[in-house]
């Protein structure tokens, strides 16, 4: 809907004034599904609440002309493709701004004489179904009327003609359309274009050229709420509607193709400008997409994949919006299984986000295929998509007969085939299910053949042979078949028997009720009875006569006589056992028709005569008799039990045990001439001991046992030394005072403490390194000797140490003494913010800001100190500490302001020790920074830092100087120069105190007053400083000098249009 006033007074096309409202109609907004959608808005001149979204956009260019196609300067603009001469170059790149200020008053029209009305809003919205784009625009004044009293059909005072105000003594504002003056349309694409006009509020064609279309379908409606004075912060306001049916017909409105609509108000006439606004818009591509996949596969085509009869199908939706506008009412479909997920309407699906949802059934027998459907809506607007899926639901089975000599035995007993003739197997395999098998193979359970027939077709026969030859009696083995379709294993089997008989016998002979076929056998004890049983039983299949049992050791023989097939019998005979393996034979014979069979069965028993014995060792010597080694008190003592298996059986819960130390150890299991060995420790005792090892063993109840005893010899030499420092047994600390540079005496007294004499008696000094040679020291014998040294600082400690020797043992003592030298002193450390700055410069403090000293005060003697006092001798502070330990620290803290330049002060401390004062004093340092910048801008060589500064002609070059200098006292970094305008950035670095430096830009100079800001950033030590310099140029633009006819002829004129104006008003 476009807004806008042009007044026509007296026939004539001369606008006395211009006051434009004017709405853009934009763009491509939301689809709607149907008519009702886009029939919420209604064009009567009225925001109704809930009609409009509060989406809109406005811009602004002002300009001297823009009309060079037609005499109106007021129109809506509306263009697509190869687009008509617009105000300003490449304005379809050039985004809607607000380029004459930042509020919506200064935004839509420039205040002041010949201004207009301000628009408030604008709104669109295009539906797409009906092919109808709509728009509204809000405006601050009433355009049309020119009386005041809210009706658009009164006619201004000729006086009014480009006065924003009434006529004097007229109520009233001249604003708006009046009742004879028409706005127009202006729909251009591909240089093709219309023009449709509006008269009275309404629309009309004025005319109709080469872009076809019917314009009668345009409409507009206008309604005042109040009038809004300039100046006003309220917001009543005007309304306008607009509707175009039919809008395809002008413009494309695909999605991707750009669309644009230009407003605009004024004409050449106004001196003031011109009020232009430009939207551009793509119309909105709402799709859906949906993707089905049958156990994840896309099986848009049959046969899809094969699944199992009876197995779960899960079909997966994945839903995508392959659009750019967001969907709703998400509706997901499948023409078999119904409805996929239930989805909150409202639920929103962006573009470019992809839903996925499962559903599950079980696979069912052949070609199976559905349909996934998914809807939705953009705005009411629908979008939809399908996909189907398939799979084949497979039943693959197989069948197996299996024949025995042509005969399918599937019960025994079969065919009856003489033992050792051949037997001839058949498989029949077939393949009865629905999909064809691959790696088709037939085994035998029995027989161990594999036959690898491969493919089969459904519903395919085929047939494969073995032999071998008759086994005795009842004989069964089972054919199997597998086949595979798709990974899927299926298989069957069928049995098949014969009988082959063949008589036979078996004896089984037993040593004391063991079936010892193999060595050892049972063990049994050297004298006991020892029983044999043979146990004979015919395995055959047929009865047997003349049976007979012999021994080819005893020479026993037994005759049994006959034994029915199946049947057993047994017998036994006895002996005494031997030492050691024995072993003897069972033998049977038999008779079936002439044909002998016989076996025979081996037995075995092992002779067993268990012993042991234990070998004990002290530290490694067997000492059965004493004194045994010689082994010092308090060492350890390590016995050593060495156990073997001396007999020959195996030997069971073998223990060693000790008579003395208790200690147990179980060896357990000990192998027929195996050794172990076990250990334990001891501390050695003073004087001879002895202690006895023991050992038991035990072979199936029988105990064995032995023991064996150890000795050794304890001996405990010692020694003591006690040091004295100045005659005082000084072991701990402080010990005597002794004044710093006195003489000390230590005195160290040696005592043999043992029960053996030593030798090499030697004491020494760890700090002093004295070494005396005592030589032997008989027992209980005790010895003195001296040293001699001077008083040192603060705590002393030394150590006297003795060493003895007996049979190469080392035996030592120490004894440590003390004393303590007294020394006071005090130390003082001065820090300036933190830094112990006792040489200049010291830290960089900015003038002005707070300097701390900080004085940390540490007792650095060796006795404490009273009256601890710090002062300085610049800020004349006092701080009374008072005490100090040894080796305590404290700190006080002074504060002031910095100043500039080099500052130094001393910190001063003092202490006192009975009557002995101790000083010392630190100096400190700063340097108070102020670091500076300056920035000086030339306009070619003029320093312009006010309008209107040099002239040059427009299109003539314009060379900006920036001049910088480093006004402060410390050097700076990072200096950085930059332009406002023309955002050149200049990387200058560092720069010296004092120093400057110059960089250069340049530019063409454009019409009118330009400016344009030099600003400068430097750097120290984390501080920022800045500076900024405008300056200025008139850009001149250049004048042709006019002849005097053109001049004549427009005096002429003037006065011709002065003198109508003057008889109109007198009218």
């Amino acid at each position: 809907m476009n807004l806008w006033g042009t007044l026509i007074h007296g026939g004539c096309k001369i606008m006395n004034r211009i006051k434009s409202l004017v709405l853009l109609l934009i763009v491509a907004t939301l689809f709607s599904a149907t008519a009702c959608a886009a029939g919420a808005i209604e064009v009567d001149g009225y925001k109704s609440p809930g009609e409009w979204d509060e989406n809109w956009a406005f811009g602004q260019e002002n300009a001297t002309t823009y009309d060079p196609n037609g005499p109106f300067g007021d129109r809506l603009v509306m263009r697509q493709g190869g687009l008509h001469t617009a105000v300003t170059d490449n304005w379809f790149d050039v985004y809607p701004n607000d380029t004459a200020g930042p509020t919506f008053d200064q935004s839509m029209a420039t205040l002041g004489d010949y201004s207009g009305s301000d628009i408030m809003r604008i709104y669109a919205r295009y539906d797409p179904v009906n092919d109808v784009m709509y728009g509204m625009c809000e405006v601050y004044g009433i355009p049309g009327d020119v009386d005041g009293d809210g009706d658009v059909t009164g006619v201004a005072p000729a006086d009014q003609a480009g006065n924003p105000g009434p006529a004097a003594g007229t109520p009233g504002h001249p604003y708006g359309l009046g009742p004879t003056e028409f706005w127009s349309i202006y729909l251009e694409k591909n240089d093709k274009y219309a023009t449709i006009s509006i008269v009275n509020n309404d629309w009309s064609v004025s005319s109709n050229t080469a872009l076809d279309g019917q314009y009668d379908e345009v409409s507009a409606r206008f309604t005042f709420d109040e009038y809004r004075p300039p100046g006003d912060t309220e917001l009543p306001k005007s309304v306008y509607e607009v509707s175009i049916n039919n809008f395809s017909t002008y413009f494309n409105m695909t999605p991707g193709d750009t669309f644009a609509a230009q407003i605009m108000a004024g004409s050449s006439a106004d001196v003031v400008g011109e009020d232009i606004v430009s939207v551009f818009i793509t119309p909105p591509n709402p799709a859906i997409d949906i993707e089905k996949y049958t156990n994840g596969i896309d099986a848009d085509e049959p046969t899809g994949p094969f699944i199992h009869v009876g197995e779960n199908v899960t079909w997966t939706y994945e839903i995508t919006n392959i659009g750019d506008v967001p969907l709703d009412n998400v509706v997901v479909m499948d023409n078999v299984t119904g409805l996929v997920a239930d989805i909150d309407p409202a639920d929103v699906l962006f573009p470019g986000e992809t839903w996925i949802f499962n559903v599950t059934g079980v696979a069912e027998e052949g070609q199976y295929a559905n349909m996934g459907n998914v809807t939705a809506l953009y705005e009411g607007f629908p979008v939809f998509d399908e996909d189907p899926s398939h799979y084949f639901g497979a039943a693959p089975s197989i069948d197996i007969e299996k024949y025995t000599n042509g005969i399918d035995a599937d019960e025994p007993t079969g065919p009856f085939i003489p033992v050792g003739e051949t037997v001839t197997w058949t498989y029949n395999v077939t393949n009865t299910g629905n999909v064809d098998l691959t790696n088709v193979t037939v085994t035998d359970n029995v027989t161990g053949a594999i036959f690898d027939i491969g493919d089969l077709a459904a519903g395919e026969s085929t047939e494969v042979e073995d032999t071998g030859t008759a086994l005795e009696g009842q004989y069964a083995n089972i054919g199997n078949v597998t086949g595979e379709f798709e990974g899927i294993i299926v298989t069957d089997e069928d049995p098949s028997h014969y009988f082959g008989a063949a008589p036979s016998i078996d004896i089984e002979k037993y040593t004391n009720g063991e079936d010892a076929d193999t060595p050892t056998g049972p063990f049994i004890p050297v004298g006991d009875e020892v029983t044999w049983t043979y146990n004979v039983t015919n395995t055959g299949n047929v009865d047997l006569t003349n049976v007979t049992v012999t021994d080819n050791v005893t020479g026993a023989i037994f005759d049994i006589g006959d034994l029915a097939a199946g049947e057993s019998t047994e017998v036994e005979d006895t002996g005494t056992a031997l030492e050691g393996q024995y072993a003897n034979m069972g033998n049977v014979t038999g008779e079936f028709e002439g044909i002998i069979v016989t076996d025979e069965d081996p037995s075995h028993y092992f002779g067993a005569a268990p012993s042991i014995d234990i070998e004990k060792y002290t530290n490694g010597e067997d000492a059965d008799t004493p004194t045994g080694p010689f082994i010092p008190v308090g060492d350890e003592v390590t016995w050593t039990y060495n156990v073997t298996n001396t007999g020959n059986v195996d030997l069971t819960n073998v223990t060693v045990t000790d008579n003395v130390t208790g200690a147990i150890f179980d060896i357990g299991d000990l192998a027929a001439g195996e050794s172990t060995e076990v250990e334990d420790t001891g501390t050695a005792l003073e004087g001879q001991y002895a202690n006895i090892g023991n050992v038991t063993g035990e072979f199936e109840g029988i105990i064995v046992t032995d023991e064996d005893p150890s000795h050794y010899f304890g001996a405990a030499p010692s020694i003591d030394i006690e040091k004295y420092t100045n005659g005082i047994d000084a072991d701990e600390p402080t010990g005597p005072f002794i004044p710093v540079g006195d003489e000390v005496t230590w005195t160290y007294n040696v005592t043999n403490t043992g029960n053996v004499d030593l030798t090499n008696v030697t004491v020494t000094d760890n700090v002093t390194g004295a070494t005396f040679n005592i030589g032997d020291l008989a027992a209980g014998e005790s010895t003195e000797v001296e040293d001699t040294g001077t008083a040192l600082e603060g705590q002393y400690a030394n150590i006297g140490n003795v060493t003895g020797e007996f049979e190469g043992i080392i035996v030592t003592d120490e004894d440590p003494s003390h004393y303590f030298g007294a020394a006071p002193s005090i130390d003082i450390e001065k820090y300036t913010n933190g830094i112990d700055a006792d040489e200049p410069t010291g830290p960089f403090i900015p003038v002005g800001e707070t300097v701390t000293w900080t004085y940390n005060v540490t007792n650095t003697g060796t006795v404490p100190l009273s009256n601890v006092v710090v002062t300085d001798n610049v800020t004349g502070q006092v701080f009374n500490i008072g005490n100090l330990g040894v080796g305590e620290s404290t700190e006080v803290e002074d504060t002031g302001i910095a100043v500039g330049g080099q500052y130094a002060n001393m910190g001063n401390v003092t202490g006192e020790f009975e009557g002995i004062i101790v000083t010392d004093e630190d100096p400190s340092h700063y340097f108070g920074a102020a670091p500076s910048i300056d920035i000086e801008k030339h306009t070619n060589g003029v320093d312009a830092d006010s309008p209107p500064g040099p002239s040059i002609n427009v299109g003539d070059p314009v060379t900006w100087t920036y001049i910088v200098t480093n006004t402060g006292t410390v050097p700076l970094s990072n200096v950085v120069v930059t332009d406002n305008v023309t955002g050149k950035v200049f990387n200058i670095g560092n720069l010296g105190v004092g120093e400057s430096t110059v960089v250069e830009d340049t530019g063409v100079a454009i019409e009118g007053q330009y400016v344009n800001m030099g600003n400068v950033t430097g750097e120290y030590n984390g501080i920022i400083v800045t500076d900024q310099d405008p300056s200025h140029y008139v850009g001149i633009p250049e004048k042709d000098v006019p002849s005097a006819t053109p001049l004549l002829l427009v005096t002429g004129v003037g006065m011709l249009v002065m003198l109508f104006v003057r008889r109109e008003i007198e009218k």
